[in-house]
């Protein structure tokens, strides 16, 4: 597999400020908002470090923040790791997994 070397498309700092920007028109609208790591496999491809920087990040935002992040990446690589079909995509048993998790972990957030 043929490992491309792709930038950030937004900083970390944007990044941040992105979520920010989402939390606060949530609350701003009434709306509850739940944010999701991103979800890979450990091939250890140049971009899962840049993944896992924005995951660190994410969820340090959302203990700042008191917002709900479900950490999707750490679920799917301690206990299914073999639900993906390539480096990032879920096979179908694992979107059927996810949404069992998003279901039980909304359900415990309220």
């Amino acid at each position: 597999m043929k490992d491309m070397n792709l930038g950030h498309r937004v900083s970390i700092q944007d990044y941040v400020l992105n979520m920010k920007g989402f939390l606060n028109t949530a609350n701003e609208n009434g709306a509850k908002i739940v944010f999701l790591t991103r979800p890979y496999r450990t091939i250890r491809l140049d971009w899962h470090q840049k993944a896992s920087l924005y995951n660190k990040e994410l969820l340090a935002f959302g203990k700042q923040n008191n917002a709900l992040v479900i950490n999707i990446q750490e679920i799917f690589n301690k206990s299914y790791p073999d639900m993906f079909v390539d480096e990032c995509h879920f096979s179908l048993e694992g979107y059927k997994k996810m949404a069992l998790i998003l279901y039980s972990e909304l359900l415990d957030s309220h």
